[in-house]
Order: structure tokens, then sequence, then C-alpha cells
């Protein structure tokens, strides 16, 4: 395999390390590499969250097909700023972006220098991502399925992320993180069609067969973290083929 995907949190209460995965990209989303992510639990937020209700709603008239890969941890921090109230932490950024020009040179000038010329584009980067807060993002694989459940004629989708469980990139960004906020409602995909289940059944058994992929709105921020609260809008299962053979 020559792409890296990422695999997703699941509930704090689970883990008891954090881990990592590789998945090939299929491609309702786009083909282009990602870099890895790992899980962690989420750290406790310092205030009480804002209220569901007056939490932004996504515009459902938006389309699916206007929804922008997430793709690095970087995209992720710009939109974190794009749905937060908080101050853009400059420095910190400029680290991220510029750690050899900003973090480890020595000429307090010549740092100050680099912080002022990557304002500009630091401001810029935040206003772009005000301007559409809906991505797409794979945040699972064939393994992050359970076995088809009969009775709820469904797959438990364990690496959907919610309830404190969070995603963050291992591209030093780990700061900036993504949850859903609702995600604890889609985490059984139903199927009621059983030739569909039986095939679906049958890929999940197959390493990386297939991709579990997120429509969601960046609305929203934790309080207290660098984490966005999405909307989940919609989940695929696509395969290797680019083939979208379920979504609820």
């Amino acid at each position: 395999m020559n792409q890296k995907l990422m695999c997703v949190a699941i509930a704090a209460v689970m883990l008891a390390a954090c881990s990592k995965k590789q998945e090939t990209s299929a491609s309702s989303v786009d083909s282009a590499a990602q870099p890895q992510v790992q899980a962690a639990s989420a750290a406790a937020p310092e205030q009480k969250a804002k209220p569901a209700s007056a939490a932004p709603k996504a515009d459902k008239s938006v389309p699916f097909s206007n929804y922008q890969k997430l793709t690095d941890g970087k995209q992720l921090m710009f939109a974190y700023y794009a749905a937060s109230t908080a101050p853009v932490e400059y420095e910190k950024v400029a680290a991220i972006l510029e750690p050899q020009k900003y973090v480890y040179e020595q000429d307090e000038f010549k740092r100050r220098d680099v912080l002022a010329a990557l304002k500009p584009q630091i401001d810029a980067a935040v206003e772009k991502a005000k301007q559409s807060k809906y991505y797409k993002i794979a945040v699972g694989s064939s393994s992050d399925l359970d076995k088809y459940d009969f009775e709820s004629k469904s797959f438990l989708c364990k690496s959907v992320p919610y309830d404190g469980a969070t995603q963050f990139f291992t591209d030093g960004t780990n700061e900036y993180r993504f949850t859903f906020a609702n995600g604890e409602g889609f985490r059984k995909f139903k199927i009621d069609n059983e030739e569909l289940a039986r095939k679906i059944e049958g890929l999940r058994t197959k390493y990386n067969s297939f991709e579990v992929v997120a429509y969601f709105f960046a609305g929203d921020t934790k309080i207290g973290e660098k984490t966005i609260s999405g909307e989940l809008m919609k989940l695929q299962i696509v395969d290797k083929a680019g083939n979208v053979l379920a979504e609820q």
C-alpha cells in the first residue's frame, strides 16, 4: 500500500493505548494521501459545553458534492479557528507551519520577522475556512465494523468519534482535533437488505476492503479544547473501486 489513511478515536473509557493504522483510499473521497492519525483520549473540558440547541446548524441544502476533503492537520487547525470564537494563537500556528524557520531559529529578530510574515497568510487561511465549513473524511475502514447484528439489522461502526472521543492527525498538529456531537446516532449502520448486508459482511473480514466516509459541518467547537464539535450529516460505506455500497 502506498497511501496513509486515518483511524478514528474510540471512546476514551475503552482506550488502553493509542493505535495506528494505514488504510488504502477508496474514492468518493479523492485518492490523495492523508497523514496518519492516531487515537487518543479527549482532554477534560475546562468549562461545560454549550447546549446543543445553541450550536450552529448545518444548511441541509448544501449539496454533498460541495463538501471538501479534510486531508491534514493544518486544514483541521484552520477549520477550528474558523468555527471558534477564540483568538488565533499565532505563535503556535507559526510553529506548526514553519518549524525550521520559527521554532529552531535562535535569532529573536528573525523569529519576529517570520511571525510577522506569516500572520497575513494565517488570517487568509482562517478566512477561507470560514467560507465553507462542510467537510468529508474517511473515519474508518472494514476493520472498524463489527459483525452484522441480525436483531437490529445493522453493523456497529466503532470508529465514529462521539462523546469525548476525538481524532487528530499525526503531522505535528495533534492539539487540534474533531469529534461529532451527534456521532452516537450514526454508530449503528442499519442495512435491511439482506443481500447487501451479506456482501458487506464478506468485505468487512478483508483488510481495507472499504472505507467509512463521514460528511460533516464544522460549525462549532468544544469550550476549553481545540476540538471541532461537528454535525455529522451522512455516513457512507465506499468500496476500493469508489462505489458507494450503503449510506445513512
